[in-house]
């Protein structure tokens, strides 16, 4: 009667073991490399956005360009920064063109004084994955998360 395992069957166990995690490693990284790279761009631009408006007493513009996946900074009616393409990984919803307006007394709207849009940046297989980052008012200052 045998019990437990020879040398070479456990050898075979460890070396298919290493070869999945060699397969599945990759791939895990970079859907989660592609996630923290697009929201942190888009997050980025939007506090950027913030800032300058309130620092500069200016009004300022964040373009979300959701036909190219492209972020732009805007200040007044020149273009400061961008366009930046997200990773070809990357979806930006809604697919049209939206602004957020950034004013220097704080506030963030649409442009029309309508609350903020959300932005969905969808990455992964098949952009099944997604974060929404939201701007709102919060005693008078604009939050994002």
């Amino acid at each position: 009667m045998k019990r437990g395992f020879t040398l070479i069957e456990m050898m075979v166990v460890i070396v298919v073991m290493g070869l999945l995690l060699a397969m599945v490693v990759p791939v895990v990284s970079r859907t989660f490399y592609t996630r923290s790279q697009s929201v942190n761009q888009v997050y980025t631009l939007l506090q950027r956005a913030r800032f300058r408006a309130i620092s500069r007493l200016t009004t300022c513009r964040v373009e979300l360009d959701g036909n190219n996946d492209a972020v732009s900074l805007w200040d007044g009616g020149v273009r400061v920064e961008g366009p930046y393409p997200l990773s070809p990984e990357t979806d930006l919803r809604p697919d049209v063109v939206t602004w957020i307006w950034f004013y220097s007394d704080g506030t963030a709207d649409d442009g029309g004084g309508n609350p903020p849009p959300p932005v969905q940046v969808h990455y992964g297989k098949n952009l099944v994955a997604f974060k929404t980052i939201r701007v709102y008012q919060a005693s008078g200052i604009p939050v994002i998360q």
